[in-house]
């Protein structure tokens, strides 16, 4: 059953109160007026999948309300576990239409005659639009593009032969939309400084002026989710391999070496 929390959100000078299930008024961070009212409406189980709502209340207000739907949809593509978020427009609300289509919204059907454009975006189209706009914000080299890769044991990647930077799907379905966000800065960086900085002081500095936090994403996440086996060890510790173990493994959070008082039992988990 999908379950649809409100809770009040704030970032980046907006506070999000919560009118209704699913639904929030938009403020200006210590202002009364309300700039917009937006959220959830028809929500459906299979995707799973719902429709975002404007209700845009003060005129020349759009960038705010454009930022009240980021947050919103990294709230639904997070907690609510959206596969797909569907937004209708009239062809007159350009501003609006402009802000959906930042947001990675494509273009599906019309009707009325062609004034209602109703447009569907995922948690990838939703991503790689995000990040294309930092990246055209930040590159001045407009040849880099931007992809999804295969990754498992990475999380993303800068590669200077092709100019394209790549972020695992596998991240991008186990972490959170800011995590993976976090990671396009990452690449990014390394873009800016060139393939002989590597991680150096002058890429940290490069990435912290860009908004990178340099958190840590080690893997783990990912391989809990997709690794196709399993170990514990007799404490209950969890481990994690891609392929078979072809030999016997002692838990590392046990001890430093090997003992096989804590031997690791594997299995293999179910597709």
């Amino acid at each position: 059953t999908l379950t649809r929390p409100t809770k009040r959100l704030s970032r980046s000078g907006l506070e999000l109160e919560p009118c209704g299930e699913s639904l929030w008024e938009v403020r200006r961070s210590g202002e009364l007026e309300i700039v917009a009212q937006i959220g959830f409406v028809d929500f459906k189980e299979q995707g799973p999948a719902a429709s975002l709502v404007v209700s845009k209340s003060q005129q020349g207000s759009m960038a705010w309300v454009a930022e009240g739907i980021r947050i919103l949809l990294d709230y639904a593509f997070d907690e609510y576990k959206l596969g797909k978020v569907t937004a209708r427009a009239s062809v007159e609300q350009l501003s609006l239409l402009a802000a959906l289509e930042d947001f990675g919204f494509v273009e599906k059907s019309r009707s009325n005659e062609g004034k209602k454009i109703r447009l569907v975006a995922d948690r990838w189209d939703y991503i790689r639009a995000l990040a294309e706009t930092e990246m055209l914000e930040k590159l001045e080299d407009r040849e880099w593009s931007f992809g999804f890769d295969n990754g498992r044991r990475r999380a993303g990647m800068c590669s200077y032969n092709d100019k394209k930077i790549t972020i695992s799907k596998y991240l991008a379905l186990v972490h959170s939309i800011d995590d993976v966000m976090q990671t396009v800065l990452h690449e990014i960086a390394h873009a800016l400084c060139g393939p002989k900085e590597g991680h150096s002081k002058k890429w940290l500095a490069t990435a912290k002026k860009i908004g990178y936090r340099n958190d840590k994403y080690t893997g783990q996440e990912i391989a809990a989710a997709y690794a196709p086996y399993k170990g514990l060890c007799p404490n209950g510790h969890e481990h994690f391999r891609y392929r078979k173990p072809s030999r016997l493994y002692s838990c590392q959070h046990c001890s430093n070496g090997y003992n096989s008082k804590y031997m690791i039992d594997w299995s293999a988990r179910a597709n």
